[in-house]
């Protein structure tokens, strides 16, 4: 059982409002969430026809919704048994992968989701294309979108790659991170980064069994990256409600890997593997923090403590910061 950032959100939308929705991928916890919040209020199954005919009122307006995102790594840790983050960033934050062989989790996932899930959502699915667009996308995690490369490799049009990822997007499976725009004078980088939004199912798809065999995989630093990323969304989205998240790319090669804005605040931050805290890598995120009109720039890493790197720009090693987020 894993305490959930969500709880205390949930807890206070249910006194505010006659109904919450819970929304997140299959398996994420949203039951368990559901029903270890109200322990005694009535279950029903609202896949039985007979409760969904009796269920129709859409309460638009009266209804606030939450979405719930695989384990962040201070759930993870907090968890009984604790999960350490580096389990965490292998296996993926979904709790039944977590327990066990996440390889053999996520195949099966994979098929019930690629042959059940998928037509469901109005797409005339071909699981095999799906897979292999899912493991096109693995091999470039965290790249800018070419929809008519990936159609091209699959022999598709890049329609058909498009209405896949969208589907993919709305299913919590991937993530499009939107380019963040402000100074006009610069030429900027205009399409979205793609990334398989948990890292579990990142390295199944890339055959990646072990820590070591992450650690020696030349993914590693995308996946890093994305581990990183979505670990801090899932808690600024509880802790920030309404902020929105970019990534920051010149056609010179300048590069944020994550704007989080909140309102008329911006925070930036730089991913790692190695140790960050090398003066020309405070000096690139200084730079940038000027174009972005950003307060702060943060750089994660893997190594111990928090560093001050400058005014405005510090280094932190990921474990140290999985209880905040940017700010």
């Amino acid at each position: 059982m894993y305490p959930r950032l969500a709880a205390d959100r949930l807890h206070d939308a249910a006194r505010r409002f006659p109904a919450v929705v819970i929304l997140g991928a299959r398996q994420v916890g949203k039951t368990t969430l559901a029903r270890s919040a109200f322990p005694d209020l009535p279950y029903v199954d609202c896949q039985d026809p007979t409760v969904v005919r009796g269920a129709a009122e859409s309460l638009a307006g009266r209804a606030v919704v939450i979405e719930l995102a695989p384990l962040a790594a201070c759930e993870a840790a907090a968890g009984n048994p604790p999960v350490d983050w580096r389990m965490l960033w292998l296996k993926g934050g979904f709790p039944d992968a977590l327990r066990g062989d996440y390889r053999e989790w996520w195949e099966a996932y994979l098929r019930l989701f690629l042959e059940r899930d998928l037509p469901q959502y109005g797409v005339a699915a071909d699981p095999v294309l799906a897979r292999r667009l899912l493991t096109m996308l693995a091999h470039q995690q965290g790249g800018i979108l070419n929809a008519s490369q990936l159609g091209g490799s699959l022999g598709v049009s890049y329609h058909t790659v498009q209405r896949y990822l969208a589907v993919f997007e709305q299913t919590f499976i991937v993530r499009s991170l939107p380019p963040y725009f402000r100074n006009v004078g610069k030429r900027l980088v205009k399409a979205p980064k793609v990334y398989l939004r948990d890292t579990g199912l990142l390295h199944h798809l890339l055959d990646i069994s072990t820590h070591d065999a992450l650690l020696s995989h030349p993914v590693r630093g995308a996946s890093w990256e994305t581990f990183v990323i979505e670990d801090i969304l899932r808690r600024e989205a509880f802790a920030h409600p309404g902020s929105q998240a970019y990534f920051w790319r010149t056609a010179a090669g300048a590069e944020v890997d994550l704007v989080i804005e909140r309102g008329a605040r911006r925070f930036a931050v730089e991913v790692k593997t190695a140790r960050g805290d090398h003066p020309r890598i405070a000096r690139t995120l200084e730079s940038a923090l000027a174009d972005l009109d950003a307060e702060r720039g943060w750089i994660v890493d893997q190594a111990e403590g928090i560093d001050r790197l400058g005014p405005r720009i510090a280094r932190g090693g990921f474990e140290a910061l999985r209880e905040g987020t940017p700010g």
